[in-house]
């Protein structure tokens, strides 16, 4: 008798001995409430003690004769006891335990026990002895669930499970089912001189239906998409850097996907602000840790994935976040500490090879970035800029002040002088104003002031002049760029170095649950592109996309209209045209022969 079938007579003379009359359907319900927890239990209601040791010991407590056997006699007391524990965490009545003593309890103990006596010798060997043990933690873990049912049972209300057969719930189908890729559903069409392709112009009448359906597969809407591989996403170790607006999202659509496991990451406290687009929260979370609050609020959407969570600051605890990436299989950045952590999250991805996926929105707007972390292909510093220049000035040395923004940063130096009274700009107080200015660098930690005297060797001096910053931080930038590439950026212990200056607050701009929720499941969606898909159809999704909700189309769009209307009226030329209708990047596109970061990770292709 399968153990499925054992736990159903059991539930069943349970109810009849109290007197309940419950529907075949409703004992079906809790079978499969019980049968869904099976081999975890046990290690979880012992505490984490090794179950196999613990199953040993009770056995041969029970074994009084000690002839490695347990009979009748030896095991009557145990279930005795055992149905009486359960009695006790379901609130049963007294009565309940009345009827234990009754003489006809034995009878009813013998029966249950010949249910696991697979040889019928009226004895228990160790194996046999498992399967009980087993069953008798289903009955304790369904302690909350079952009470709230006789609840309802009692009050005349049996519930939905009595209206409609509820079938059963197979989360780990694609382990008993399936097999893939062999099992990648193909569209097969009706051949033209068939009587499906003559009945009609429907789909139907055209394409051949999917296999038969798997009863209670909870994927099997996903399995049956032409080309969807089920086997390969739930292969998937996904690490959501930061719990916020994107990452909640990004994290609750990978736990509906049915990825392997989600490992959140982030240091922040829940707000109340923060109810409104960070879907992993509740009204009961504000004030707890972030990451706290998305482990407890998952579990209402995880159908089958591991949830790991972790609570440090990413920029104190580099080495945790770099641990992580290198038992992923892709990386989800949904922290906003500007550009040059998203470099170091970029070369991390790069060094250890695996997908890069980013996300950000503030007010009517939403960007989605899509990288695919192999080697010679794009990242996200390469792919807009079009020669080394660019890619020094633009993409890498305007977070640095290098440019128009330079003036500014000289005048607060000088301000920042006068107002700590340094008498020369040396390495002291170029370290000091490096930490103090929150608008372009708000850099931390010991690091700084090495990274300060570095570049000063490189210009040859121990002191600069107010004019001579530019010099000075384009020496830095070379200096703090080397530490964060790849082949360095995974020896670092910490990263408060980076510059990491203090954004908008989002307050200022705003946020709401649309842009957010859109940004989380686009960043899945184009991570789901790059593995599975139709046959024939390219796995390439596009490296950027920036939406608007406000005017219903992507900035790319917007910016072809407006273009187009000036070219109409004459203003622009036609081929301003040009530059907006070029292909947008994607991730097969190959890297640029400029980029450091993928340079440097090439080494590493082993």
């Amino acid at each position: 008798m399968e153990p499925a079938q054992v736990v159903e007579a059991c539930v069943s003379n349970f109810f009849l001995g109290k007197g309940i009359e419950a529907s075949d359907n409703l004992i079906k319900l809790i079978v499969r409430k019980w049968t869904k927890v099976v081999h975890p239990v046990l290690e979880r209601t012992m505490k984490g003690e090794d179950w196999e040791k613990v199953l040993i010991e009770e056995y041969k407590k029970l074994d009084v004769d000690k002839n490695g056997f347990i009979d009748g006699n030896e095991i009557l007391p145990a279930l005795e006891r055992t149905h009486e524990l359960v009695g006790e965490l379901l609130e049963l009545p007294e009565a309940f335990f009345a009827e234990l003593k009754a003489p006809g309890i034995t009878k009813d103990l013998k029966l249950i026990m010949s249910k696991f006596d697979e040889n019928a010798d009226g004895k228990f060997n160790a194996k046999e002895f498992k399967k009980y043990v087993e069953w008798a933690a289903y009955m304790i873990q369904a302690k909350f669930w079952i009470n709230g049912e006789l609840k309802a049972i009692k009050s005349g209300n049996k519930g939905q499970a009595d209206k409609k057969s509820i079938p059963p719930i197979l989360v780990n189908a694609t382990k008993t089912h399936f097999k893939y890729p062999r099992d990648v559903r193909k569209e097969e069409r009706w051949p033209e001189n068939s009587p499906e392709y003559k009945a009609g112009i429907s789909r139907e009448n055209r394409v051949k239906p999917p296999p038969p359906e798997v009863e209670g597969d909870v994927f099997d809407r996903q399995r049956v998409i032409v080309g969807f591989n089920q086997g390969i996403i739930e292969q998937q170790v996904c690490f959501v850097l930061g719990t916020g607006g994107i990452g909640q999202d990004t994290a609750l659509t990978l736990a509906r996907l049915g990825v392997g496991k989600i490992i959140m990451l982030d240091c922040d406290t829940y707000d109340a602000s923060n109810l409104t687009r960070q879907c992993l929260g509740s009204l009961e979370d504000v004030g707890l840790r972030k990451v706290d609050a998305a482990a407890r609020n998952i579990k209402h959407h995880n159908i089958r994935s591991e949830i790991e969570t972790i609570h440090v600051d990413a920029l104190a605890k580099w080495d945790t976040v770099v641990e992580i990436a290198r038992r992923c299989t892709a990386i989800f950045n949904g922290v906003d500490l500007g550009p040059i952590w998203d470099l170091c999250v970029t070369s991390l991805a790069k060094e250890v090879g695996v997908p890069y996926i980013a996300g950000q929105s503030y007010d009517w707007m939403f960007n989605v970035e899509y990288y695919s972390g192999d080697r010679s292909k794009l990242c996200s510093w390469c792919a807009e800029a079009k020669s080394e220049q660019e890619w020094i000035k633009n993409q890498l040395g305007s977070h640095f002040g290098l440019g128009r923004e330079c003036k500014y940063i000289m005048e607060r130096l000088e301000a920042f002088m006068k107002s700590r009274k340094y008498k020369e700009c040396d390495s002291k107080c170029l370290t000091a104003f490096l930490k103090a200015d929150k608008r372009k660098f708000r850099m931390a930690g010991p690091t700084v002031a090495t990274l300060v005297t570095a570049s000063l060797k490189k210009l040859g001096k121990e002191t600069i002049k107010i004019e001579e910053l530019m010099g000075f931080l384009e020496k830095l930038m070379h200096e703090l760029t080397m530490l964060l590439l790849p082949g360095s950026i995974t020896k670092l212990k910490e990263i408060m170095f980076i510059p990491h200056p203090k954004h908008v607050e989002t307050r200022f701009v705003g946020s709401w649950v649309c842009p957010c929720l859109a940004a989380g499941v686009l960043m899945v969606s184009q991570f789901a592109n790059a593995l599975t898909g139709r046959e024939g159809q390219a796995k390439d999704p596009p490296c950027n996309i920036t939406f608007n909700l406000g005017w219903g189309q992507t900035v790319e769009e917007k910016g072809y209209q407006q273009t187009a209307s000036l070219v109409q009226q004459g203003i622009f030329p036609t081929s301003a045209l040009e530059s907006i209708t070029e292909e947008r990047p994607r991730a097969s596109n190959p890297s640029k022969p400029f980029c450091a970061i993928c340079n440097r990770s090439k080494k590493f292709d082993s």
